[in-house]
Parts: C-alpha cells; structure tokens; sequence
C-alpha cells in the first residue's frame, strides 16, 4: 500500500497488479477469519470477505484529492436483508498509523438523524451507559464525530443531553499502529474491538429503524 501511495496512477497500478493481487488475497483471508470468529458474537448473515471489500478505486463523491487509488484495504462488514440495513463495522488497514477499526453513524440522512435525535431525547440513558463503559473507554476513548454549534431548534439548548444531541455523526473508532497490524494476534484484537462497538451499534440501529 506504501508503494502504491508513493505511485498512485493507473499504468503503475498496471504493471503491479500481481502484487495488489496478493496484498488483497491476504487481506481477504484476514477479513474471513474476523467473519467467522465475530460472526459467534454478532449476526453476519451469510455474508463473504469479498462482498465486505472496499475497492481500492478512488469514489470521487467522497474524496477531495486526484489520486486515482486509495492507498488501503479496507472492508465493511454488514448484514443485508430484504426487511433491514444495519450500520457496518469497518476495517482500513494502511501504512503510517492509518489502520482502524470503526462504527457508527458516519453519513446519516436527514431523516436518520431526525430519529437518533429523538430517540436520545426520549431515552439517552443507555447510549450515556455504553460511552460511559469502562470497556468503550478502554477502546474508543470517547464518542466522535462532527457536531453542530447548537442542538436542532426543536431541543431546548439548555436540554439535559444537549451534547448528545448536537452530534451529526456518532462515531467509535480504535486506531492501530503498523506494529499492532503485523502481530499475529491483530485478528483477534478486532474481533474484540468490534465486540465492544456491538453496544453503540445495536443502539444505533435500533433508534434509526
């Protein structure tokens, strides 16, 4: 992924796609053991490593430079069904201390943030609970994600959960250093990481449904 940073244009691309090939073989292989392993924890479905990749093509509707490639692996793990979409659990894995796991509300429709909203504003007390956790402390430190100046005009600013309320994203994420991403336990320190996410994103869902 350096390498490709360093050259980021599609006639080296070109020239080096055997290796991508075996970066992302790696990576695949990685991500389907974390499938297995969390899937005891969490409802996966049936869902495959492949199906989780995040190609390595650049989205330009979400990213400001002209790279042409995104220098990462990255996977997102997500159950689909015809009746629901849950929030994924995200993996990136790049070089220079870029690596995270992560999970949230990261782009929410108007309509998605609206029920957040009021759901924090009728029941915060276990979303207070789980950012509160020792173990959500332990991993993610605290909650993040842009916030607005104030509350939306229809909460009070003086609103007992105004912080909660400000936030436009609601975010939990745990970097990793490049050492961490070589050790052989790294697969099982993200399963433990999206285990602790579980909290944050069974609440989440469950209030924009």
């Amino acid at each position: 992924m350096s390498t490709l940073e360093e050259h980021n244009n599609q006639s080296w691309f070109d020239e080096h796609q055997a290796e991508h090939a075996a970066a992302e073989a790696a990576f695949l292989a990685s991500v389907e053991q974390i499938i297995r392993d969390f899937g005891r924890v969490e409802d996966l479905g049936s869902i495959r490593a492949r199906q989780c990749l995040v190609g390595v093509h650049q989205v330009p509707r979400l990213t400001r430079d002209q790279a042409t490639f995104r220098p990462v692996m990255a996977a997102s793990l997500v159950a689909h069904t015809k009746r629901r979409t849950r929030l994924p659990y995200f993996l990136q894995i790049a070089p220079g201390g870029r690596s995270f796991a992560a999970g949230g509300l990261f782009m929410p429709t108007g309509s998605q943030l609206s029920k957040l909203r009021a759901e924090i504003d009728s029941n915060a007390s276990p979303l207070h609970a789980i950012i509160r956790s020792r173990t959500f402390r332990t991993y993610f430190g605290t909650l993040q994600g842009e916030r607005t100046a104030g509350v939306a005009p229809e909460y009070a600013s003086t609103h007992p959960h105004a912080g909660l309320l400000r936030h436009r994203q609601m975010l939990a994420i745990r970097p990793f250093p490049d050492a961490a991403v070589l050790t052989e336990s790294f697969i099982d320190e993200v399963v433990r990481t999206f285990t602790a996410l579980k909290p944050l994103l069974d609440y989440l869902n469950s209030a924009i449904r």
